[in-house]
């Protein structure tokens, strides 16, 4: 038909076709206009409901930092794994600690998490247009110390986006941020990751410039910020934690492990990537591949996108874990060697500050790069002795540098910093003493 844009007329006749109705563009933009303007009102009505939140929020705060008592700490609102840990590591020490997230990740339980956005005011199709302020005024009310990533915040889908910081320091609330890997992914800054996220992630790094920017307002604004083993873009560093990852080391306990060498019986080695180019899932592959060529009895169990209970599950038995090979370690390597696992990864790309770190110094992971890591899988199902070795050495490091119970020293000492107005430690420490006592 002349004069008609082919693939128009062809999406035309194919939504004729399929019975769905054709919105007239008029329509589709009057929906849009009343989709801003019932966001405007939400705004514009919420304002002084945070005013008021904030209001009684600073009085209730400043009450408790008056009458010396613990601050009361909320997490969130990404669901990452490690807020429960950490959040479950202070209500032992005795703080009153919640963890406040927008939704649970596939691979993660709803009971993981105290409470979910959806919780938060009435359940009602109306109440819709302000769910996204719920979250923040249980904040403004019902926490001292707010615990975040860079990624946003509370406020992060509103038009109050830019004033969330501004609002929790109105209302005497005190903020620590730490990074989890993509809320700091600027271009540039990701070392071993730079292509490996332009590959798996190129929205992210498409938003390079949003993603600084907003690092920069977060390390302008907060109190303290955390540098973690994550690489990325970090203007401020208070506090260099390379440990922070944390679990309950009795949720990990080691299961049953081969006493074979590859050549006598099967050496399992696990490997679970969420992200395959990023964890270097081709290389394992290949040198598992390898080992098998040479006769060796070498069984790959990958483990993807499955929930943490069948992954901790698998770990138990596993003999080696192969955690990642750009660069660095994540909580999977921290769990295998809780589960009595040799671990293999590559920390040999770290910076000095952080790999002559002791958390890092003591760690029995098995260094390991695309290049070697074939030679240090083999090494490993080779020599069971010095598997069970480094078994029985990673566990112990676990206890005492990524327990729960040891994050919780180190987040102690950060909040009763900001909340006491004391210096605010530099770096982690290890746990000493595994029974060491909550504070009364």
């Amino acid at each position: 038909m002349e004069g008609t844009n082919p693939t128009r007329y062809r999406c035309g006749l194919t939504a004729r076709a399929e019975g769905r109705p054709i919105i007239p563009p008029m329509v589709t933009t009057l929906a849009r206009l009343a989709r801003s303007l019932a966001k405007v009102f939400a705004a514009v009505t919420t304002a002084p409901v945070l005013a008021v939140a904030c209001a009684f929020g600073r009085r209730e705060t400043g009450r408790r930092r008056r009458n010396g008592l613990f601050p009361r700490l909320a997490w969130g609102p990404t669901s990452i794994i490690s807020i429960r840990n950490w959040s479950r590591g202070m209500r032992n020490l005795g703080f009153e600690s919640t963890t406040l997230v927008w939704d649970v990740y596939p691979i993660h339980e709803r009971s993981d998490f105290d409470f979910l956005r959806e919780d938060l005011g009435p359940k009602t199709r109306l109440f819709e247009l302000w769910r996204d302020y719920a979250p923040f005024v249980w904040v403004l009310r019902n926490a001292d110390v707010v615990l975040t990533f860079f990624d946003g915040g509370f406020l992060q889908n509103t038009p109050y986006r830019s004033l969330e910081l501004r609002i929790l320091k109105a209302a005497g609330k005190a903020v620590i941020v730490s990074p989890y890997g993509g809320d700091v992914a600027v271009r540039g800054c990701l070392a071993g990751w730079e292509e490996a996220m332009a590959l798996d992630y190129p929205d992210v790094i498409a938003r390079s410039d949003e993603i600084r920017a907003r690092v920069d307002w977060f390390s302008r604004q907060a109190d303290v910020t955390i540098r973690n083993v994550n690489p990325g873009y970090l203007p401020r560093v208070d506090v260099l934690w390379p440990n922070q990852y944390a679990l309950d080391p009795h949720e990990f306990e080691p299961g049953v492990k081969s006493e074979a060498d590859g050549r006598d019986g099967r050496v399992t080695v696990l490997h679970a990537p969420n992200h395959r180019r990023i964890k270097g899932t081709a290389d394992v592959e290949r040198a598992v591949d390898v080992l098998r060529e040479e006769g060796l009895d070498v069984h790959l169990v990958l483990i993807e996108g499955r929930p943490n209970r069948e992954v901790r599950d698998a770990l138990r038995d596993a003999d080696i874990v192969a955690e990642q090979f750009l660069l660095g370690y994540g909580l999977l390597a921290v769990e295998g060697m809780a589960c009595g696992a040799a671990v293999v990864s590559n920390i040999g790309w770290l910076p000095d500050e952080i790999r002559l770190h002791p958390a890092i110094a003591e760690s029995p992971i098995v260094d390991a790069n695309p290049e070697t890591l074939t030679d240090r899988v083999r090494e490993l199902v080779l020599d069971p002795k010095r598997r069970e070795r480094l078994g029985a050495q990673g566990r112990a490091y676990v206890v005492r540098w990524h327990s729960d119970a040891a994050a919780a020293n180190v987040w102690r000492s950060i909040v009763d910093a900001v909340w006491t107005g004391s210096q605010v430690p530099q770096e982690s420490t290890p746990l000493e003493s595994p029974s060491s006592a909550p504070r009364s």
